[in-house]
């Protein structure tokens, strides 16, 4: 299932699709377009990660894809507000240049350099949150929410990849064994991880595929249809698909051509 989903992206009718979307909504399409690269690049390392055996590596990158499913699900559900993830990534740059400069014996404040300690800046260096882009929904999980995407993706799976992300202590009970005089560290016992991590892939890749077709008019909805159809036969369940009425996006359909490969 896993190199089925990944060869899609790079055969008829996903790769080399025209689509035609109505000027006001050309940002939207960027950020769409945006994330389903970062998404096909993160599942193609994710499947590479477990066929090496870095289950747990893996489980880092299955957290990012699912940022991506919610990303995507949320800005074709509001492609109005597009304009604010440009408005942040901007200042986002702005923010990183300044704090490069007080960081930096070359820049504007070498006058300080002097006086600055290792590692320590001449200025003041600002932070702003990477994932807080929109004014109301600034946190992935309200805009996990408000997309419409399932709950179990935030609540379960999005948890669990977070867990070995942040360094959680119930892996390193798993990782880390205590037995007499010693500590053994061990990842021999990650199978079961690591066939959860690749149904939790699979899953979450399949989604963005269905986001993105449902967005930008793919026309790949039977063939994604049928994908959906065949991972439920192979491990019993899956949860509905996102955007099942075409019409529920407003995206497309307009003057302005973009390739979505």
């Amino acid at each position: 299932m896993a190199n089925r989903l990944g060869a899609m992206v790079s055969q008829p009718p996903i790769s080399g699709s025209e689509v035609a979307v109505s000027e006001q909504f050309v940002p939207a399409a960027q950020v769409l377009m945006c994330h389903f690269g970062r998404g096909v690049r993160t599942f193609g390392a994710i499947c590479l990660l477990l066929s090496n055996g870095f289950t747990q590596d893996g489980v880092v990158l299955a957290r990012t894809l699912l940022e991506v499913l919610f990303e995507m699900a949320f800005i074709a559900r509001f492609p109005e507000d597009a304009h604010y993830y440009f408005a942040h990534a901007l200042d986002l740059e702005k923010r990183f240049q300044r704090n490069w400069r007080a960081y930096s014996p070359a820049g504007p404040a070498a006058s300080e350099a002097s006086k600055m300690k290792q590692g320590e800046p001449a200025d003041y260096v600002s932070g702003l949150s990477h994932g807080a882009w929109h004014p109301k929904y600034k946190s992935v999980k309200k805009r996990a929410k408000e997309s419409g995407v399932p709950p179990i993706y935030y609540d379960l799976f999005y948890s669990l990849a977070s867990r070995y992300s942040h360094g959680s202590g119930d892996w390193l009970r798993e990782i880390a064994q205590k037995s007499h005089d010693r500590i053994e560290v061990s990842y021999e016992g990650d199978r079961m991880e690591h066939d959860l991590v690749l149904l939790i892939a699979c899953d979450t890749f399949l989604q963005i595929l269905i986001v993105a077709d449902a967005a930008l008019r793919l026309n790949a909805t039977d063939v994604l249809r049928q994908a959906h159809e065949d991972l439920t036969a192979l491990v019993g369940c899956t949860w509905d698909t996102l955007f099942k009425d075409p019409t529920s996006t407003h995206i497309t359909s307009g003057e302005v051509v973009t390739d979505s490969a």
